[in-house]
This record gives C-alpha cells, sequence and structure tokens, in this order.
C-alpha cells in the first residue's frame, strides 16, 4: 500500500517578484550509401585505440598438455573481490581485458585438479599488459575426499565515475524483473509514473547496454516490467557520467548490462519464476547460445504476467496568500494492474578477422494491460464541509508494441586492446490505448448531480533512428584520449479521439481531441582523456549538442493548429579525480562534476488535455524549456566496504508537475518552476557481522531547496529528505540461502510538492 499527500501551498507567499564489447544495433533503415561510404572510410584509417588501461593473459596445463574449460577467476588483493572469471580455450589460453590500474591476483581449477593461486601482480602504466607464466595445475591426490571452493561477489562495487550493482550477488533475482533489482540499488527509487531518482535527485535516465532506451514514463516502467532479472549482469549507477554518454538526465544515468555469453559450443538456460502477493505473478524466461569458431548465435525468449494494485490516497490543500484554507481535495484511488505478454531476442556476431568482428541483433515484445481504477473523492470548502462527492472509474486496455533492430562493427588492429567501433540502431514503439472514463456527481444530501461517460481512443508511435562512431587511442604513453559522435533522430505521432457518451449515443468531443507530431535531432560530438599516474587518476571530458525539436499541433474544427520550433547548443564538461593513497587500495578519495541537461519530454510539450477523473485534468505544455544542472560529488572509500560521499547539485529552469486551481478544476501541468538546490551526504556500508550473514546498507539525507514562480506566486519549499536502503543476505549452507531487504523514504519536497514518508519490506528464499 502507499500512501501520498501532496500539498500545493509548499508555503506559496503573496506576489512578489573491450572484451565485452557492446552489441551496438544498425536499423535497415540507415543502410544508405553515405552511411556505407563512412564505414569504409573509418574501416580505413590507421586508427588506434585502447577499451581499457590493462590486461592479463595466460595459459592453463596440467604440465604437459593445455586444459580445455579450465576456470580462470580474477580477484583484487585488497579485499578478494572477484572481478571477473573465464573458460580457457582450446588451446588453454585465457584473456582478461579492459582491467582498470591496481593489484590483482589470479586463481584456476578444474575438475580433479588442485586450485591454483597466483601471487600478487600490478597493472600500472608501466605495465599494463601482463602476461603470466604458464600454470600447471596437480592431480589431486586420491587421499582426498574433495575440494570445495568457496567465493564471495560483493553486491555494490564504486569505481571512480560509476557504482556498479553486480546483480547476481542478489539471491532475490530469481522470477524478479528489472524494476526489482533497481529497488534493491543503493540509492535508486522509481514511482508508479515511470520516474527513476538518483540519491532523491529527480530525472534519471535509463540506457541499456551503454544506448539509451528512449522511454520515459509508463512506457519505461513496462519496458522495464518485461526485462527479466536473469538477463542482467550489472546495474551501473552514474550520477556524473562521463562524456561518451548523452548529456540528458540531471540526475544521471543508470545504464543496464546484459548477460553475454562467449562459451563455447552449445549452452542455455531455463528461469521459471512464480511471485505470490496478493496477485500472482510469472516471470519466465528461456536463454540458448551457441558459439562454434567464428560464429556466435545467441536467442532469448521471454514471456511475462503481471499482476498488481495500488491503494492511494491523494489529499490537496490549497491556501491563501495569507496561509488560510480556500478547499480541499481527499481522493481514495484503488487502481489494478494486470499485464502479460512474450519478448524475444535474437543476435549473431560474426569474427571476420582476428582483429574485426560484425554483428546484428534485433529483439521486440507485445506487452497488453489492462488497468482499472475505482476513485472517490470529497470536495470540501475552506470550513472542511463537503460541497460535492464524486465517483469514477477508468478502465484502460493498452497494448504495447516494440521492435529494436541493430548492427555493429568494431576493429581491433592487434593485441593491444586497440579499437574503432561504429553502430547504428533502429528502434519502433507503438501503443494503442484505449479509455473509458464513467462519472458520477454527488451533493452532499446524496442526490445525484450529473453523470458523464468518455471513451477515449489514444494510438501513439514512436520512431528512433541513431548512429555513432567512437575510438580510444593512447596518448604518447601518458594515458588515453577517446572521442566519437552521434546523430540520433526521433519522431512520434499521437491522436486522441475521445467521444462523448450518453445513453449510448457517441458524439466527437472537441474539448479532448487532437493530434500531435513531433520531431526531435539531437547531433553530439565528444573528447574525453584518461590517466593515471601513481596514486592519482584523471579523467576530462567534453560534450557538445547540438538539438533541433519541432511541434505541431494538428487541432479539430475547434481548436487552431498549433507549432513550436527549439533549437538548444551547449557544452558539457566532466571531470574525475581519484587518489589512492599507498599501494594496498584501502583507501580511495574520488571527485567528479558534471553538466547534465534535462529535456522537455515530448509528452510534457504535446498541449493535450487529457482527462484523469471529473476534477482533474492533465495538459502538456510547448513552451517549456530545458532545465540544466552542475553537480559535485567528493567520496572517500575505505576496503572497497565503506564509501561516504557529499553532493551538491544546482538546477535551473527546474521542469516539474504544477498544480493549479480553477472554478473546482484541478488543472497538472509541467512547468519551469525555478531553482533547485539541493546538497547533503550518502553513506554505503557493505559488512558482514558474521559468517553467514551479509549486510548492504544505503542511506542518505539531503537538504532540498525549490524556489520560483508558480502562476503568479512566490514558490518557496526546503526541507530534509532521508532515505534507507538495507539488503540482508543469509547463507545457511551450500543448499540454503534467504534474503530480507527493505527500503523507507522520509518526507520529501520537490518543486511544489511534499511527499510523505513512504517504505516497503521483501523477503526471498532459495533452495539450490
Amino acid at each position: 500500500m502507499k500512501n501520498h499527500q501532496v500539498r500545493t501551498d509548499a508555503t506559496l507567499l503573496p506576489d512578489c517578484d573491450g572484451e565485452d564489447l557492446e552489441k551496438q544495433k544498425l536499423s535497415p533503415v540507415l543502410k544508405s550509401l553515405p552511411v556505407l561510404i563512412f564505414t569504409l572510410l573509418l574501416q580505413s584509417l590507421p586508427l588506434i585505440a585502447q577499451t581499457g588501461p590493462g590486461s592479463v593473459t595466460g595459459k592453463v596445463s596440467d604440465g604437459e598438455e593445455a586444459l580445455t574449460g579450465a576456470t580462470v577467476t580474477l580477484l583484487k588483493t585488497a579485499d578478494s573481490v572477484i572481478v571477473t572469471s573465464s573458460f580457457t580455450d582450446t588451446a588453454g589460453s585465457f584473456y582478461f581485458a579492459e582491467l582498470p590500474y591496481g593489484k590483482y591476483f589470479i586463481t584456476a581449477g578444474y575438475l580433479s585438479y588442485e586450485q591454483y593461486t597466483s601471487s600478487g601482480f600490478l597493472i600500472d602504466d608501466a605495465h599494463s599488459e601482463i602476461t603470466l607464466p604458464g600454470i600447471d595445475l596437480a592431480a589431486v591426490s586420491s587421499e582426498l575426499d574433495g575440494v570445495t571452493i568457496r567465493s564471495r561477489k560483493a553486491l555494490i562495487e564504486k569505481k571512480t565515475d560509476r557504482t556498479i550493482v553486480h546483480v547476481d550477488a542478489l539471491i532475490s533475482t530469481a522470477g524478479g524483473n528489472a524494476i526489482d533489482i533497481l529497488k534493491k540499488s543503493p540509492g535508486i527509487s522509481i514511482d508508479d509514473k515511470g520516474v527513476v531518482t538518483i540519491t532523491g535527485k529527480a530525472g534519471a535516465v535509463v540506457f541499456i547496454d551503454d544506448k539509451p532506451s528512449y522511454l520515459s514514463g509508463t512506457e519505461l516502467l513496462h519496458y522495464l516490467e518485461t526485462l527479466p532479472a536473469s538477463e542482467i549482469n550489472t546495474l551501473e549507477i552514474m550520477s556524473n557520467p562521463p562524456a561518451n554518454y548523452e548529456a540528458a538526465g540531471n540526475a544521471g544515468v543508470i545504464n543496464i548490462r546484459l548477460v553475454k555469453n562467449k562459451k563455447e559450443g552449445w549452452n542455455g538456460n531455463i528461469n521459471l519464476g512464480y511471485t505470490q502477493g496478493k496477485y500472482a505473478r510469472l516471470n519466465n524466461s528461456l536463454n540458448l547460445n551457441y558459439k562454434i569458431r567464428a560464429v556466435n548465435v545467441f536467442a532469448t525468449l521471454v514471456y511475462n504476467r503481471l499482476n498488481s494494485f495500488e491503494d492511494l490516497n491523494l489529499n490537496r490543500e490549497y491556501y491563501n496568500p495569507d496561509h488560510q484554507l480556500i478547499s480541499a481535495f481527499s481522493q481514495n484511488s484503488y487502481n489494478t494492474n494486470h499485464a502479460s505478454g512474450p519478448k524475444a531476442r535474437l543476435g549473431m556476431d560474426y569474427q571476420i578477422s582476428s582483429k574485426s568482428i560484425f554483428g546484428i541483433s534485433a529483439s521486440g515484445f507485445r506487452w497488453y494491460s489492462n488497468d482499472g481504477s475505482d476513485n472517490h473523492a470529497i470536495i470540501s470548502d475552506d470550513r472542511q464541509n463537503m460541497t460535492n462527492k464524486v465517483n469514477s472509474t477508468v478502465s484502460s486496455q493498452r497494448p504495447f508494441y516494440n521492435f529494436t533492430g541493430n548492427a555493429n562493427y568494431n576493429y581491433r588492429p592487434d593485441s593491444s586492446n586497440k579499437l574503432l567501433s561504429f553502430n547504428a540502431d533502429y528502434l519502433m514503439y507503438s501503443t494503442r490505448l484505449q479509455n473509458d472514463l464513467r462519472n458520477e456527481v454527488y451533493l452532499p444530501d446524496g442526490s445525484l448531480k450529473e453523470q458523464s461517460r468518455l471513451i477515449g481512443r489514444l494510438p501513439s508511435d514512436i520512431y528512433i533512428m541513431a548512429t555513432s562512431g567512437d575510438y580510444r587511442t593512447p596518448f604518447f604513453n601518458m594515458g588515453t584520449v577517446s572521442t566519437g559522435y552521434k546523430l540520433s533522430y526521433v519522431s512520434t505521432e499521437n491522436i486522441a479521439d475521445f467521444f462523448d457518451d450518453e445513453d449510448g449515443v457517441r458524439e466527437p468531443s472537441t474539448t479532448f481531441s487532437n493530434h500531435y507530431r513531433y520531431r526531435e535531432n539531437i547531433n553530439a560530438a565528444y573528447v574525453n582523456y584518461q590517466i593515471q599516474y601513481h596514486q592519482f587518476g584523471i579523467q576530462a571530458g567534453l560534450r557538445f549538442e547540438h538539438t533541433l525539436i519541432d511541434g505541431r499541433q494538428l487541432g479539430n474544427a475547434h481548436r487552431p493548429d498549433s507549432t513550436f520550433e527549439r533549437t538548444f547548443n551547449s557544452f558539457f564538461p566532466t571531470l574525475f579525480l581519484s587518489y589512492t593513497p599507498g599501494s594496498n587500495e584501502r583507501h580511495q578519495v574520488h571527485f567528479s562534476y558534471g553538466r547534465r541537461v534535462n529535456r522537455p519530454d515530448y509528452r510534457d510539450m504535446n498541449p493535450f488535455t487529457y482527462p484523469i477523473d471529473r476534477y482533474t485534468l492533465y495538459e502538456g505544455n510547448p513552451y517549456l524549456l530545458p532545465a540544466f544542472s552542475n553537480n559535485f560529488e567528493l567520496s572517500y572509500t575505505f576496503n572497497n566496504n565503506v564509501t561516504g560521499t557529499l553532493l551538491y547539485s544546482q538546477v535551473r529552469n527546474l521542469i516539474s508537475e504544477t498544480i493549479e486551481q480553477s472554478n473546482n478544476i484541478f488543472y497538472s501541468r509541467p512547468g519551469n518552476v525555478g531553482k533547485q538546490v539541493a546538497y547533503g551526504a550518502s553513506l554505503n556500508i557493505n559488512l558482514s557481522p558474521f559468517e553467514k550473514w551479509t549486510v548492504n546498507l544505503y542511506s542518505d539525507l539531503l537538504q532540498s531547496r525549490n524556489e520560483g514562480m508558480i502562476y503568479g506566486q512566490k514558490l518557496l519549499n526546503h526541507g530534509w529528505n532521508w532515505s534507507l536502503n538495507c539488503v540482508n543476505q543469509f547463507r545457511f549452507n551450500d543448499k540454503w540461502s534467504a534474503e530480507l531487504s527493505g527500503y523507507y523514504a522520509g518526507k520529501n519536497y520537490y518543486a511544489q510538492f511534499i511527499m510523505i514518508p513512504y517504505g516497503y519490506v521483501s523477503a526471498a528464499v532459495s533452495r539450490k
């Protein structure tokens, strides 16, 4: 159950003034001659690039013959946390690439052979490519009954420019989806409208394998619901992303990295998930992979069924400039959502030569959602006397379709990890929303005042095409330089056909019917420099983005056409500094700065008027301006287990929902409400009080100050926001384990709103 209280007074004052390179996707639409020519030109250039600062290679044998399929694991010397692992190939060789500087060691094991543990080795400027001596595994003595190898992957890993969540370290991922993972990640929350928050700041964007999802709101929610947790390898949380990421999202970027399988031959897995709450939920997936010599083919088939509910209490209180109550609105909404559908992904990677690889993939899903809402509202005057009682029901059917086409090309000129990459994408999202809104209004004596029925048909289509190129190169043995470009084009078509239904007779509603087209073109280029000098690390980048926006409202017989155009040009600098005193990496200090932008979403700029209930209307705002932010962070990490962070951010032209009351109607509109300043601290602790009990604890405390002008009045809304996220894991033995997690958020002050505290608790038990 969620309870939300919204107060729109909020002190309203009187009028006054690498090795796992992304399989990036190429659209058939983009297979034009200019793109092909450009690709060929890029391939012909003697470009050199480096995917990461370090690499490790070696061979495993039994002293005479190479061992194929031996397990080799790379770990950090400081805390024995697993970095990555792999299997040896037919020659007994293994290779780890894209490794940051630091101290490591490896372990190797194979069937009835004793486990091998290497001595520590250092990767730095002078030793960036490590070739280990041959590893000879000894057969286990016949007197030994067995060998047990235990290792624990840390749930949270802190890096200079991001925090990494290792999804397979969570016990409760079985049967879950991406939303379940996000809710257990430090500092992240996502509400029922699809707004993603990082460390109390709204406006985060979601990437999939380093590519933007181009989704927000309910469409983003539906996509994340179709993404099983079993498909996710890691989450990367970046409040200040580096320059190669798009500048959109004032709160930062959440990059979801999917699982990639490179084992030889046939392999796969089946995941069957069943969750029981008030309603049942299914999450089933089948993953197959076939790799032989130069060809790797992979396929995924998913079927999900989601059933959920929300019991929402909404209270609105309106005050005049003298802080006297004018009116009040109290509503209870019981909302249900029943959704199901399949999802499929198919792709292939082809190793053209030892230096180049080409990949293609396609994916799509059909998600059918059937929603219902039962609302009971009371309208009161300034003396808390009821003036009207409203009962309304809303039923919605929303088929949601997606297709994604993708191709990529990567070129490595030699074994030093130099790289050139090119990729392109085509995405299509389509919804066919149908709404049925019924209202009954009663007077205080219980007599029926009026009733109405409004039927809506709202088809919407989104088409996205993008192409990009990247390369990295060593800079005279003084770090690495990266540069690249991206061109993207977004086109949307939105139709709203509403009909008033009276005794079965339908008449077109010119009040709400409309037709809206939106076009967006973003052209971007970036350069990034990174160097590690002894204990000091520096990464500095600059991104330039040129944005063109064109919106056209075609209107209807009683609503004139309208158009708007916007052009934005801006630079987005980023800076990351790190310091690691000594050689054991127990102490790490990080500083980051980034400039970000929150562009108006095309839905927010859509000038439609859309009824939510009898007394609440939603309207778009085509005059929205982009919101720019400056974000600073200073953090200290001890032994990779404790990280404390100081945060400061400033947002101008903050985009937020606003509420206006006029003639007993509540209008909800997005608007630029002014300036927001937030500062505070966060703490993340990973500890093991006992051998079989591991705890990850995250908490943040931030002061949020919002000030600006709304509907001719000055807004001043500020206060402290506090949240706590705790994940407990219990491993009783080799078969049984359990997880208990919880989240709590205190009062939240944002723009015109004050949200009351809320929280949840979840538990899971696993047997292998």
